[in-house]
């Protein structure tokens, strides 16, 4: 145990700058994955320097935490002994898979296979073994929905909680043959009160995702998909066709057959193409939307050569309806010229042509008709032009109708205050 001297924070963790560190030959052993660390892999294995503290306050002990690195054929072996004085104190309230494990005792494991410092994944473990898992793919946010394949497993001793695990090659974003990695291996402990936490990285880090500071690890011998995920839009995601598109870059040599299948409902949806060795490619794939899907998931699955490269899932919370309110209910007739008005239309770009909005405008009180018309909905934004060829001023009901391909999609009804123009 050792006892800090003076106050630290996140912002105050000035240590270093980014090490290289480089794995031992593959390991032909058999791992039993127990969180024993009893292989003879592990009296071989990289260790890394002691961790550095990120967050202690003066005055408290803070235990060791021993971190080390091997590989096999099948994937990454990190074995991490956590000193833990109290182990009576553990916090260990998730027990289901990719829940919130970062809020307990745990430690924490990013790679950024390719060494490009953009994508990276984040493995979180607890002392249950419960893990949680997420990869943040080329400038997107982290999607907790990806799956590491992690095998974990965890022993619990008098004064100790030890991780013993396997990253598999295959579900990991790798770069070119050969290519350095970056990562990060980190610790939260909250066994002892207040929340400490530990990393092994010797820059100076404000935050553990600060991939641009992660060390190097070379020496690694993976095999697997070697095909990242540069960005994804599933689209407007608006009443009618929309256009989903996925980038894809290829780091192997060789060009890789892909396809994307989108389901919604009962409905599916794919498309296939190529990706050139060293390049990318662009799928895209036109899908359909209607009001009847709000609340429900659209979902995406990239396949490399056959095999599940990436399930990606959105949530459609709320579809807005085909017309939108007038913006306002009482305008202005002239003589000279026609009153524009105009309101959004919630429909997908690529639906936009084969829409027609009719209209019809009636006296309130007497309901005669005064006047209608029809016009194409080239944008976003509708407009009728109503001209002054009734007499009086006052309170009218006017129909909207919006109709796809001769079929009537929306309807709304509203009532104007419409006045003779003060000039």
């Amino acid at each position: 145990m050792k006892r800090t001297m003076l106050f630290l924070l996140l912002s105050l963790a000035a240590f270093g700058s980014i090490r290289s560190f480089r794995l031992g030959e593959v390991s032909t052993e058999e791992s039993v994955l127990d969180g024993k660390l009893t292989e003879a892999h592990w009296t071989k294995a990289l260790e890394l320097p002691p961790m550095n503290v990120m967050r202690v306050r003066e005055g408290e002990e803070y235990p060791g935490t021993r971190v080390r690195l091997a590989q096999d054929g099948k994937g990454l072996l990190v074995g991490i002994e956590c000193e833990e004085p109290n182990m009576r104190g553990l916090v260990v309230k998730r027990l289901e898979h990719d829940t919130h494990v970062w809020q307990d005792d745990c430690v924490e494991l990013f790679f950024n296979p390719a060494g490009d410092r953009e994508s990276w994944v984040q493995i979180i473990v607890n002392p249950a073994g419960v893990v949680q898992d997420g990869i943040r793919d080329l400038g997107g946010a982290i999607d907790w929905g990806w799956e590491s394949g992690i095998e974990a497993g965890v022993w619990k001793g008098r004064d100790r909680w030890v991780l013993e695990a396997r990253v598999p090659f295959d579900a990991l974003p790798l770069g070119p043959p050969g290519c350095d990695w970056t990562f990060h291996i980190a610790r939260e402990r909250r066994a002892g009160g207040d929340v400490q936490l530990f990393t092994s990285l010797a820059s100076t880090i404000a935050g553990f995702h600060e991939v641009d500071k992660f060390d190097v690890l070379s020496g690694v011998v993976a095999s697997g998909c070697r095909v990242h995920l540069v960005s994804s839009d599933f689209g407007e995601c608006l009443a009618g066709m929309n256009e989903a598109s996925f980038v894809l870059r290829n780091y192997d040599s060789s060009s890789l057959p892909a396809e994307v299948v989108m389901r919604l409902g009962d409905r599916t949806w794919r498309v296939s193409g190529s990706i050139a060795g060293g390049g990318e490619s662009t799928l895209r794939l036109p899908w359909e939307l209607d009001l009847e899907h709000s609340g429900m998931d659209v979902a995406a699955e990239i396949m490399i050569s056959g095999r599940v490269y990436r399930r990606l899932l959105r949530k459609l919370d709320a579809i807005p309806g085909y017309m939108s309110s007038l913006p306002r209910l009482c305008y202005y007739l002239s003589m000279d010229e026609a009153t524009v008005v105009r309101f959004p239309v919630n429909v997908s770009s690529r639906s936009l042509g084969s829409l027609r909005l009719r209209w019809w405008l009636w006296e309130l009180e007497s309901g005669r008709q005064v006047s209608s018309g029809f016009t194409q909905v080239a944008g976003p934004e509708a407009l009728l032009r109503l001209y002054w060829t009734f007499p009086e001023s006052g309170r009218y009901h006017l129909l909207r109708r919006l109709e796809r391909d001769g079929v009537q999609v929306a309807e709304q009804r509203d009532e104007l205050l419409l006045l003779r123009g003060p000039y």
